[in-house]
Formats: structure tokens, C-alpha cells, sequence
């Protein structure tokens, strides 16, 4: 039971170049964005990414130039449309992508987790998507004779979540309301590594006094991270809504990689941590307007 916090720049550290990477959260929520801005910071490239369901989180990595291949079920930014730096890069070439159906993408971070090498899915069975797909093999079963697919472990040499308590011993918790969505149980168990940013470091005490709540426990996770709104611009849901002024500037400077550029060299590289990056995209003020009343 060891003290597992960090700082940012030295949990990225774990992150090499070429390695591959699982990253937690949905769409625009939860997504560990600060730790993203670091691997960005640190200027690690040619990262091979695994995901489910993602957005903010790769179009940041792959339009600083960080990515070499995504393999997902979505990449979008939900209600804003499609990730613009995404698609630009594979529609130029310059990135590999292979598509996935979200429970073929599930099966792929469950096998995993459960120390697997593929596992079995019937979900691309009359579907064209297999037939692209590099890690997807008809197989049948010894049992019945019934065609399936195999899809194969995406196994990460590290993942990043954001969550939203945790303690010094790595135990990850629920506020009081859980998501039924949710799949960071199974992306924190697909990977060697994990790395955890949290809203707020808590007692261990308080962890000991309402064990229901954990979802992550200590023994799977490698570093925590308190890093507060470490979800901006996204949501952290029950904590802060998204900023969508932000995510409208986001989106804004996404049409173009030059004007891209310009959003990295001015919240990026420009801000030496978070939370210079907080108050330069967004200030004390409009951050407490995002909160959530309970």
C-alpha cells in the first residue's frame, strides 16, 4: 500500500515513443486531458492508440503530431461532429486507422484484461468491417460448429484515465451517482501501466468507510494524479459540464493545421502545466460557472 502520487510530468514519463496507448472516458466526458497536454509537452511521438469510444483526447494527440495509428470504434466529438484533426490525417494518409464496432472493441480490451489473446464475437458476422480489419479472424467453434470472428487482445504498454476521487494507494472512486456506460474498469485492467489523474485526492479513511464506491482498486493502478477540471474542456459528470465556449475555440482552430498550431503554441507548449493551461483557456471564474449543483 504505497504512496502512488505524482506529478504529471513524471507519470508521462512511463509513456516511451512507439509504444502503444488505451485511454479512458467517452466522447467529450472524462477523458484525461491533462495528461494528454503532458504526453503533448513531452514531445512523445509515433504512439499506437487503443479506444473504444474517444474524441477530444486522440484529435489533441494525433493533431500535435503524437500518433502513428488509432485503432477505435469512434472517434468523434459528439454533438460538435466529427474530430476534425482525425479526420484530416486520415483522409491525408498520414495516420493508420482501423475501425471497430464498439462491442468488438470491448471484446478486444476484455481479452486483454483477462490475459487472452483474442476472443470471440458474432458482431462482425455479416458486416463488411472484418473484412478490412487486421485483427479479426473467422474462426469456428469446437463446440457447435458456428461460424464466429476472433478479434485479438489490444493489449497497452500504458493507459491514462481520468477519474474522479482517489486516494494515495491508487483506489479510484465513484461520486454518488455511477455511469452505467462506463468501460474504465476494463480499460485500466487491458494495460501494463496505468496512470490515473483524479478531481480530488481523498482519505484513505474515506475509502476504508465506503469500499462500494471504489470501481478501480489500488493493486491495478502504477500512478495517480490529482489534477483538478484534468477532464477540461470535456466533462467530468456530476463534477463540471463541458466548456463549450472552449470547445467551440477547439473546434474552431481544428478547420486547419496551422491554425492548429497556433492553438497548441498558445495552451500547450505556451503553459508549462495544467494549471497554467486552465487559466489561460478558460480563468478561475468561468471554471466555477461549470460546475455542477447538487
Amino acid at each position: 500500500m504505497r504512496n502512488k502520487v505524482i506529478s504529471a510530468t513524471e507519470a508521462v514519463k512511463a509513456i516511451k515513443s512507439g509504444s502503444t496507448l488505451t485511454i479512458g472516458g467517452n466522447t467529450i466526458r472524462r477523458h484525461p486531458l491533462g495528461l494528454v497536454r503532458e504526453i503533448i509537452r513531452q514531445e512523445i511521438k509515433d504512439l499506437t492508440i487503443y479506444v473504444w469510444v474517444a474524441g477530444i483526447d486522440v484529435d489533441l494527440l494525433v493533431g500535435a503530431g503524437c500518433v502513428r495509428r488509432v485503432e477505435a470504434a469512434y472517434v468523434g466529438m459528439g454533438p460538435l461532429g466529427f474530430a476534425p484533426n482525425v479526420r484530416r490525417a486520415v483522409q491525408e494518409g498520414r495516420i493508420e486507422y482501423e475501425d471497430f464496432s464498439e462491442t468488438s472493441m470491448l471484446a478486444r480490451l476484455r481479452a486483454a484484461g483477462m490475459g487472452l489473446p483474442y476472443l470471440p464475437t458474432k458482431v462482425l458476422l455479416g458486416t463488411g468491417m472484418a473484412q478490412y480489419a487486421t485483427h479479426a479472424k473467422p474462426v469456428t467453434c469446437p463446440f457447435t460448429g458456428e461460424q464466429l470472428y476472433a478479434v485479438s487482445a489490444a493489449k497497452a504498454d500504458v493507459a491514462i484515465l481520468h477519474g474522479y476521487y482517489g486516494d494515495v494507494h491508487g483506489n479510484i472512486q465513484w461520486p454518488m451517482v455511477r455511469n452505467t456506460d462506463d468501460i474504465d474498469p476494463v480499460i485500466a485492467k487491458s494495460a501494463d501501466h496505468v496512470i490515473f489523474s483524479v478531481e480530488q485526492l481523498i482519505d484513505p479513511k474515506t475509502v476504508m468507510s465506503n469500499p462500494t464506491m471504489t470501481y478501480i482498486p489500488h493493486n491495478w493502478v502504477n500512478a495517480v494524479v490529482e489534477m483538478p477540471y484534468g477532464a477540461h474542456p470535456g466533462t467530468c459528470d456530476g463534477i463540471y459540464d463541458p466548456d463549450s465556449r472552449h470547445l467551440e475555440e477547439y473546434m474552431e482552430a481544428a478547420k486547419s493545421d496551422d491554425t492548429f498550431k497556433a492553438y497548441l503554441d498558445k495552451y500547450v507548449f505556451g503553459t508549462k502545466d495544467d494549471f497554467e493551461y486552465l487559466e489561460q483557456a478558460a480563468g478561475l471564474a468561468h471554471l466555477l460557472s461549470l460546475r455542477v449543483s447538487h
